[in-house]
């Protein structure tokens, strides 16, 4: 995967990711710690980024091919980081 810069983004490749994982957080009642330590560790996606890359061969062995390429994906563009916490606050008030 080539890094991309804050630019561009492949959002519509993980958008139904990042909704199934903000699903799954919201399932859990994890809205609040998520978004705290999502906010908290956002200057570090880069570095994130980067560490998934040359870890990848772990994170498949862990995670599958489709699991890596996704997390690698989400922290490939700070937007993703972005995206998934504005759907996490639209979840968390539906009425607002």
């Amino acid at each position: 995967m080539q890094f991309q810069n804050e630019g561009q983004s492949d959002f519509d490749g993980i958008e139904p990711v990042l909704r199934k994982v903000a699903a799954g957080i919201r399932r859990r009642g994890l809205e609040v710690p998520v978004s705290f330590l999502l906010e908290m560790h956002k200057p570090l996606s880069t570095v994130a980024f980067n560490a998934l890359l040359i870890s990848r061969p772990l994170a498949i062995l862990l995670m599958g091919r489709a699991g890596a390429k996704d997390l690698e994906s989400f922290f490939a563009s700070r937007r993703n980081v972005d995206k998934l916490l504005e759907l996490l606050r639209e979840q968390a008030l539906p009425g607002v």
